[in-house]
């Protein structure tokens, strides 16, 4: 199993190359990724769902925001996993992200793995349900200041529960002036 996780991650890896996240541009249009994907699918807003024009074997999904002017400015890829109440397959897959991220960005500007004061699921084998109750947090984050960089500004890395033996790992890429293009894209209509 180790050998096939390290073969996955080097790929992963290699699709993180020149700031184009699994082939993701910046800036790339809708017409461009719709001649990637002629199934491209309308979310909300500015949000669509899509193939990545170079997939990776670990995410199952993959949604972009793409501005009416400025193109596209948001690839998220999600994976899912199974795991059991522990969290341990989810926290390793997870570990292995960060490390690929690591190894092409650095160091994490970020890393929060913590459960809330308070909180009743403070047990090892409660690490799943906290996750589910949002009372337990697993990010990562990275400011991008490196010119080799391109447009690409942020890396944020996110776990959840969707069960108790059920996770789900989200990366999101972002480009440009994120927060502006993010408010200006929910006034805009779908293309």
């Amino acid at each position: 199993m180790r050998p096939i996780v390290f073969i996955i991650v080097t790929l992963f890896i290699v699709s993180l190359s020149a700031a184009q996240p699994f082939g993701f541009i910046e800036g790339m249009t809708y017409d461009e990724l719709k001649k990637i994907d002629p199934e491209i699918e309308h979310l909300s807003d500015d949000l669509y769902l899509t193939k990545a024009p170079t997939p990776s074997p670990i995410f199952n999904l993959y949604a972009v925001r793409i501005h009416k002017t400025e193109g596209l400015y948001l690839v998220k890829v999600v994976m899912y996993i199974e795991t059991n109440v522990f969290g341990t397959a989810l926290k390793s897959s997870y570990k292995e992200i960060v490390n690929g991220i690591r190894g092409k960005y650095g160091e994490p500007t970020a890393n929060h793995d913590f459960l809330i004061s308070g909180s009743i699921w403070d047990e090892p084998e409660d690490y799943m349900m906290s996750l589910l109750k949002e009372e337990r947090y697993l990010l990562t984050e990275w400011n991008i200041k490196d010119i080799e960089a391109g447009g690409l500004n942020k890396i944020l890395l996110n776990a959840t529960a969707s069960s108790t033996n059920k996770g789900t790992i989200l990366v999101e890429y972002h480009f440009g002036d994120f927060d502006k293009l993010l408010k200006d894209g929910k006034e805009k209509t779908q293309w």
